[in-house]
């Protein structure tokens, strides 16, 4: 199961593939947003995002924020953790071949 982490002042989740998930910052790097979650792989960033349905039941959707995005809004989870670690399994089985996923260099 994932497991919240610190690296040198940082915090973050690391997923069990090794995907380190961190909070997504606001306007200023000392606001996080909550119930934001980020991770870049292979320069592609995702998102973690919480949503409440209209019955009042939370769960944990996954975002690609990049073109062409696999995920839009695909539900992983009801809590955190476990949506970390089905969120990176789901990345790590995407297929990265086709158009748009040149490789990027920044």
């Amino acid at each position: 199961m994932a497991r919240r982490r610190t690296h040198m002042g940082e915090r973050y989740i690391e997923a069990d593939n090794g995907f380190g998930w961190s909070r997504k910052h606001g306007s200023s790097p000392l606001s996080v947003l909550p119930g934001i979650y980020e991770v870049e792989v292979f320069g592609l960033t995702y998102q973690l995002q919480k949503f409440e349905d209209p019955k009042g039941e939370q769960g944990w959707y996954l975002y690609s924020t990049d073109k062409p995005s696999d995920f839009w809004g695909e539900f992983c989870a009801t809590n955190l953790l476990p949506a970390i670690d089905a969120a990176s399994e789901r990345i790590a089985k995407a297929d990265l071949s086709g158009a748009g996923y040149e490789r990027r260099t920044t």
